[in-house]
């Protein structure tokens, strides 16, 4: 096993930063970890040496049909002792277990919304970092230097669109925020890694919004009489009419709904940064949330609930944002009018409004 991994790390080469082993290891086997003996694990830094040059790996694969490391990946990260003459650069990051507070601290700081994309963006980032698939929990940000922190920003802005790499890398620098905040990093060293991380330029097509004709064809793709379409129909009238979030429309609550105006109903609306506003629904809207009230029934909780195969309403459960998208792109593809996300209706809402000379500000709520 030991002259496998010699000749994998002379494979690599001086210049290679990732090379990768597949090898069976039983899981009796033993090999020297951190200067004690024991069994490999799935987290364990293993430390192979050969001459003349030393590599660091960690086994961070496992066969899926056991939890014993029958198939590891070993993943060789850097050479220690690079030919004479050569540049000296340092080793790409390792994941760690012991500094993970930050990024946790950061991912709950976010709404509950927010948190999947934002551990994407962490994990994103942290993989170009570490040259192979990292842990967003885990990964030491506050240790990398300036110069490290350049590398990601340029290897995000290589492989993704703008908006991906922004996104990434807005979250790192609120990971960086909180490492500075619990005294694991001084002022000067988060303005000079906040510099690293500045935002990546790069022009973006507009996104698109529904012109007249396919609002109407939407809307049509919904009117079948069924319990489901009822209620799609007034989910879309939201996200359409009053500009919803997926989001807040899965937050809304029936009791958020104030209906003592016959004329226009108003909705308490959680939205980002827990701030709340209220919104008025008029004309079509309020007539396809009326339909949707008649059939879901007084009792409290969740705005919009499921609605099973049988046409029955399962009270006390609310729609997932995740179950509302999913029904805008069933929808839209019913609709023959291209699939597409519920953001869309709230671009296409923004739109109207600013046509009609409605204030930028109070769109962007």
């Amino acid at each position: 096993m030991r002259g496998q991994l010699a000749g994998a790390v002379r494979a690599g080469g001086p210049a290679g930063r990732v090379s990768a082993l597949g090898g069976r290891l039983g899981f009796r086997q033993r090999l020297a970890v951190r200067g004690t003996r024991g069994p490999v694990s799935a987290r364990s830094l293993v430390q192979i040496r050969s001459f003349p040059l030393t590599a660091v790996g960690t086994v961070s694969q496992f066969s899926r049909r056991s939890r014993l490391l029958s198939l590891p990946i070993i993943y060789l990260i850097g050479i220690n002792h690079p030919e004479k003459g050569a540049r000296k650069t340092s080793a790409p990051l390792e994941p760690t277990t012991t500094h993970g507070r930050h990024a946790a601290a950061y991912v709950a700081a976010q709404s509950e919304a927010a948190r999947p994309a934002v551990r994407s963006n962490l994990r994103r980032a942290a993989t170009i970092a570490a040259g192979h698939p990292a842990s967003w929990r885990r990964f030491p940000w506050h240790r990398a230097d300036a110069q490290s922190l350049e590398a990601v920003r340029n290897g995000l802005a290589e492989r993704y669109k703008p908006a991906t790499a922004n996104a990434s890398l807005a979250s790192v620098r609120g990971v960086l925020r909180r490492a500075w905040q619990h005294g694991d990093l001084d002022r000067a060293d988060l303005e000079r890694r906040l510099d690293a991380l500045r935002t990546v330029k790069g022009g973006s097509a507009p996104g698109r919004a529904l012109d007249m004709g396919q609002v109407a064809r939407l809307f049509g793709a919904v009117a079948d009489g069924t319990p489901a379409g009822i209620r799609d129909a007034a989910l879309l009238a939201l996200l359409y009419g009053v500009g919803l979030r997926r989001a807040e429309a899965a937050a809304a609550d029936l009791a958020d709904l104030d209906t003592t105006d016959a004329s226009t109903w108003a909705l308490r609306v959680r939205g980002k940064g827990r701030r709340e506003r209220l919104v008025y629904i008029g004309n079509g809207a309020k007539d396809a949330l009326a339909a949707w009230l008649e059939l879901r029934g007084d009792d409290g909780g969740p705005l919009f609930q499921p609605v099973d195969k049988a046409g029955r309403v399962r009270a006390g459960r609310g729609l997932t944002g995740r179950a509302i998208a999913r029904r805008v792109e069933l929808r839209s593809e019913q609709a023959r009018i291209g699939r597409f996300s519920p953001h869309v209706l709230r671009r296409t809402f923004a739109t109207r409004a600013l046509d009609q000379g409605v204030d930028v500000a109070t769109v962007a709520d």
